[in-house]
């Protein structure tokens, strides 16, 4: 704040001292039709309409063009070019646009160095002043000045060279609309990001007090960021679900987990894959320093599917294990010879997706020249950012098992009728949804050298995540074509069945390295790493209770045993983490 109150402190003196300069030469000399005023703004060179020639403007704080120059004899106008100038002139042409003769020019710079009766000096001795002006009157009060622009920039950036003027012509000048933020004239081209009006000056030697001409950071109001996202997820657990044995296993040890010689078919962690996915970035800075902006991340994972069928053909031994009550390890047979045939299927899937809109404020800034000022790939500097916005994550699991058994009425009978056979289908599902809604806080810093670019981001997520999980279960019998329907399966039984919800306190850490090159002054190539943190949340597979009392599978009957399987809340931690390449583009 006492940075922007001294210049602008300093802006209202330094027209003070134009202006008096300006009456003292008019005390000096004989009349005159040409008025003498000071015109204050950004000194920028640009090319005429035809592309070939040269020529100076002055910008008022947004970059419009308040007026053409023509410097008289002796003023060197090309010295100046980027930095803020107070202009004393006189108009040659009066239009919307007015062409203004300079007779003298000075820099905010310059004026903090010398006295009054220093400049009133100066602009006499000008040649143009001695041939032109003498004897010459001007009248008194003085018109009004050009309104002056906005206080400048406290920070502090090099200058990159004359900004290209696009627009409409009058009298030769290009007037009408804002100079592009990206590309400066040098040697009568664009050099892209970064470059400077004459070898050794420029962006190398010179002050920037124009955030238009040198905004913090890469050049810019606008971003769009895509990646291609390569990831890995924490895995679920689930319990054995599917058991095979091998032939000659006793009925009682069939399909029954942990037994020496059965193997697991489904069961442990899943979703442990590497999967695709999409990020999105788009931003806005709100001003033409690059100081504030807003910007909204967007990413999704495709859903990673854990699927598993097995078909009998009627002579292995397959179950479903599960701990009884009454009984301890036991199985539910889905494929035996002699007694059960079936088949059974595990359909898996989990999805996650983030919507992360939130305000970027800088906190430090620097731009800096390498060994060459006139190289554009030696320019470099760095910014540093507080974010705060808000997060939302979402992570849902579903898990559904299915079995189609058929069982002769009468296990003893070796070629059973139709009428006494029972078809048997039973299906569990487990479902769970997390979803985080809270704060987001942290920091990004970004460096530049050259074409290179490197970006670190830190932040925390802070808020609540809504667990939910959802349970159920059904049987449907077939016999001599009747059927019948029971609420209920295996493992989720009416002890269970339910929709369950709670909230919980969560932090959700992030952290990220994108390295970038510049393919073009306005499109990066990136490559990026990110870590994703989430402390709490229900996953499907967790949620599963494999101690069952026998007397609550269909038909259920009253009975004073545990009422298993019980449903919990299982919670645990989740990550993921992965790398990402895409493209950035400015403008």
């Amino acid at each position: 704040m006492t940075e922007r109150l001294q210049a602008s402190c300093f802006r209202f003196a330094t027209l003070i001292l134009l202006l008096a300069s300006s009456v003292t030469l008019a005390e000096e000399t004989a009349p005159n039709d040409g008025q003498r005023f000071v015109a204050i703004g950004q000194l920028a060179k640009v090319r005429s309409g035809s592309g070939s020639d040269a020529r100076f403007v002055l910008l008022d704080e947004q970059g419009k063009v308040i007026s053409s120059l023509r410097p008289a004899a002796g003023v060197a106008l090309d010295d100046h070019i980027g930095e803020d100038v107070g202009v004393t002139a006189r108009t040659l042409v009066d239009s919307d646009t007015p062409i203004l003769l300079a007779e003298s020019v000075t820099t905010f710079g310059e004026a903090r160095q010398i006295s009054t009766e220093d400049f009133d000096q100066r602009v006499a001795l000008t040649a143009y002043e001695d041939e032109l002006v003498a004897n010459q009157v001007l009248p008194t009060p003085l018109p009004s000045p050009v309104a002056m622009p906005a206080i400048p920039s406290v920070h502090d950036y090099p200058i990159t060279g004359a900004p290209i003027i696009q627009g409409g012509v009058v009298d030769g000048y290009p007037v009408g609309d804002s100079f592009a933020t990206d590309g400066y004239v040098v040697g009568g081209q664009s050099c892209g990001i970064a470059g400077c009006d004459s070898c050794g000056g420029g962006c190398g030697n010179t002050s920037c007090k124009s955030c238009a001409a040198c905004p913090c950071g890469l050049p810019g109001r606008f971003w769009i960021r895509s990646e291609y996202l390569i990831w890995w997820t924490q895995g679920m657990d689930t319990p054995p679900l599917l058991v095979s044995s091998p032939t000659g296993t006793s009925r009682g040890n069939a399909g029954v987990a942990g037994i020496p010689g059965n193997e697991t078919l489904f069961g442990g962690e899943v979703f442990a894959d590497s999967r695709s996915g999409g990020r999105f970035r788009i931003g806005k800075w709100c001003d033409r320093c690059n100081w504030v902006g807003f910007e909204t991340d967007f990413f999704f994972l495709g859903n990673e599917d854990a699927n598993f069928h097995e078909k009998s053909i009627g002579n292995g031994i397959v179950g479903r294990p599960f701990n009884n009550t009454a009984e301890g390890p036991d199985a539910q047979l889905i494929d035996f010879p002699g007694l059960v045939v079936g088949t059974a299927s595990i359909e898996a899937d989990t999805s996650l997706w983030s919507i992360n809109p939130r305000l970027r404020v800088n906190l430090a800034c620097e731009s800096f020249p390498g060994c060459n000022p006139c190289d554009p790939c030696s320019v470099g500097g760095y910014r540093f950012d507080v974010l705060v916005g808000y997060r939302y994550m979402r992570l849902d699991d579903d898990l559904v098992i299915r079995e189609e058994i058929v069982s002769p009425a009468d296990p003893n009978a070796l070629l059973p009728r139709f009428d006494q056979v029972q078809y048997t289908s039973l299906r569990d599902q487990f479902s769970t949804t997390n979803d985080f809604h809270g704060a987001d806080i942290g920091f990004a810093w970004e460096g530049y050298r050259g074409p290179w670019s490197l970006e670190l981001l830190g932040k925390v997520g802070i808020g609540s995540t809504s667990q939910n999980v959802s349970i159920n279960g059904s049987t449907t019998r077939t016999t001599n074509g009747n059927s019948f329907t029971d609420e209920g399966g295996l493992l989720a039984l009416e002890s269970n069945i339910g929709s369950f919800s709670r909230d919980e306190f969560t932090v959700l850490p992030e952290v990220s390295a994108t390295l970038g090159y510049a393919i073009s002054p306005r499109t990066r190539f990136l490559v990026g790493y990110t870590f994703i943190y989430w402390s709490d949340v229900v996953r499907a597979g967790e949620q599963i209770d494999t101690t069952i009392n026998p007397d609550l599978l269909p038909d259920a009957i009253d009975t004073t045993g545990p009422q298993r399987p019980a449903f919990d809340f299982v919670d645990t931690g989740f990550w993921a983490q992965g790398v990402s390449l895409g493209l950035e583009y400015r403008w």
